[in-house]
């Protein structure tokens, strides 16, 4: 390995093995390129210093592998050290392309990955997901592996929603949409809006389940929401329980498909 990429969202330093691969990166001195999410948040050094009370698992995994603490701690204080590269929350495809390519020719000083999303981009298929930083980069995945069973399709490669953190409309031109359900995505404002939108419009929604934890909503699932939180973006009403109920019980009408972004690349969307 000559280079090691951390996509670091705020829970990254609380999974016991992304910090052993970052430890052994750096007791290794392999090259490491930190792609730094908009939740995410360095460590201070009081966290360093009390890590193992930050993430009781840590010890055990240690111990099992032969890593010391302290040379958890002292990789820890290097990393936070590192310069990191800004991900928009708005990270276009464009834009991906282009830090991939960066990854491997090197970077500009100071470069940020925006979105180079037209504003103008007039899509017929999209791909709904919620604000995570797992949930955007599932779904950039699941885009560059459709576009060899899109390129000779009218509708053309699906794209992701870049419109939610605007709080905007879809695009008119969306005529079909795949919706990807994570965990906790239906208690998300905007990710409902989305979902009412495509019931509204009567657009053709194809659930995708890409993570293992993630159950199919119930009507008590709303019930904990706030609906005057909740936008009807083409009538400017308020959604109710019951509307939300009813939006989503006619999206599952569609048998959901699977989604494995850690697993073969085209498996999932083979068998779809």
């Amino acid at each position: 390995v000559q280079t090691l990429v951390v996509i670091a969202s705020k829970t990254t330093f609380l999974r016991p093995w992304c910090v052993g691969e970052i430890t052994t990166a750096h007791c290794n001195d392999v090259h490491s390129v930190v792609l730094a999410m908009p939740d995410f948040e360095p460590l201070t050094p009081e966290a360093i210093e009390d890590y193992e009370k930050l993430v009781p698992d840590l010890e055990s995994v240690c111990v099992d592998n032969g890593i010391a603490l302290e040379v958890v701690r002292l990789a820890l204080s290097a990393f936070s050290l590192r310069d990191r590269i800004r991900v928009s929350a708005r990270f276009g495809g464009s834009a991906m392309s282009r830090l991939a390519h960066m990854l491997v020719e090197g970077f500009p000083a100071g470069f940020v990955a925006e979105a180079a999303q037209s504003t103008k981009s007039m899509p017929k298929a999209l791909i709904v997901r919620d604000g995570t930083s797992e949930a955007t980069a599932i779904a950039f995945v699941m885009q560059r592996l459709m576009v060899r069973y899109m390129i000779y399709s009218e509708t053309g490669a699906p794209e992701v929603d870049q419109h939610r953190e605007e709080e905007a409309d879809m695009p008119a031109t969306v005529e079909k949409a795949l919706l990807l359900c994570t965990h906790g995505c239906f208690v998300e404002p905007l990710y409902l809006d989305r979902v009412c939108e495509l019931v509204d419009r009567e657009i053709h929604a194809l659930p995708v389940i890409g993570d293992d934890e993630f159950s199919v909503p119930r009507p008590a699932t709303f019930a904990t929401l706030q609906t005057g939180t909740l936008r009807r973006p083409s009538h400017g009403g308020e959604r109710s329980v019951d509307m939300l109920a009813r939006a989503v019980a006619g999206i599952f009408k569609e048998i959901a498909v699977p989604f494995k972004a850690k697993m073969d690349r085209y498996g999932s969307l083979d068998a779809a």
